[in-house]
C-alpha cells in the first residue's frame, strides 16, 4: 500500500528519535582500514589536537546526495552539528583543538598529539560522481602530508 506524503510528517523529522537512528546507522557504517597500535581509541583528555580536512567542518560534504537536494550541498546551510564540533564538544575542557581546513598551521616546535584528518567526496546522487577508479583529490592528500608533519599521531577520516 502507498501512503501520501503529508506536511504532518515534517513534524518529526529532525526528532530525538530519527536522530538516534541516525547514529545508529553511522555505528554501523563505519569501517576501519588501517590502525596502528596505541593509536585508537582517542583519549579524551589529550594537550592538543590539530583538525583538519575539507569536510571537517561541512555538513553538506558530511551528509552527502539526497540531502536538502538531489545532488546535496556543499557546506554548512542547514542545521547539524560538523565532526569539528563534535571533536570539540567531545574532548576535554584542557584540551586545545586547533582546525585549518587545509592543514597550514603555524610551525612550531612541538607537535600535537593528534591530528585528525576529514576528508572525502563531494556530495552527489545516482552516479553523478562515480569513479571508475576512486582516490582521494590531490587537495586531500596535501592536506594529509601536511597534518602528518605537524603531529606525532594521525588519524584520517574518509567520508564516501
Amino acid at each position: 500500500d502507498r501512503v501520501a506524503a503529508s506536511e504532518d510528517g515534517l513534524m518529526t523529522i529532525g526528532s530525538a528519535e530519527h536522530r538516534a537512528l541516525a547514529r545508529e546507522a553511522v555505528q554501523k557504517s563505519l569501517t576501519l582500514l588501517k590502525a596502528k597500535p596505541h593509536t585508537l581509541p582517542l583519549p579524551r583528555a589529550t594537550d592538543h589536537i590539530l583538525v583538519t580536512g575539507s569536510a571537517a567542518n561541512n555538513l553538506g560534504q558530511q551528509a552527502g546526495g539526497w540531502t536538502l537536494e538531489w545532488q546535496g550541498v556543499d557546506g554548512n546551510s542547514f542545521p547539524g552539528t560538523t565532526i569539528l564540533q563534535g571533536i570539540q564538544a567531545t574532548v576535554s575542557s584542557s584540551t586545545d583543538v586547533s582546525y585549518d581546513i587545509d592543514g597550514t598551521f603555524t610551525s612550531s616546535s612541538t607537535k600535537a598529539d593528534i591530528g585528525i584528518v576529514i576528508v572525502g567526496e563531494k556530495p552527489y546522487a545516482e552516479g553523478v560522481g562515480d569513479e571508475a577508479q576512486p582516490r582521494l583529490s590531490n587537495e586531500d592528500l596535501q592536506t594529509i602530508e601536511r597534518t602528518h608533519g605537524h603531529v606525532k599521531k594521525l588519524v584520517v577520516i574518509i567520508l564516501s
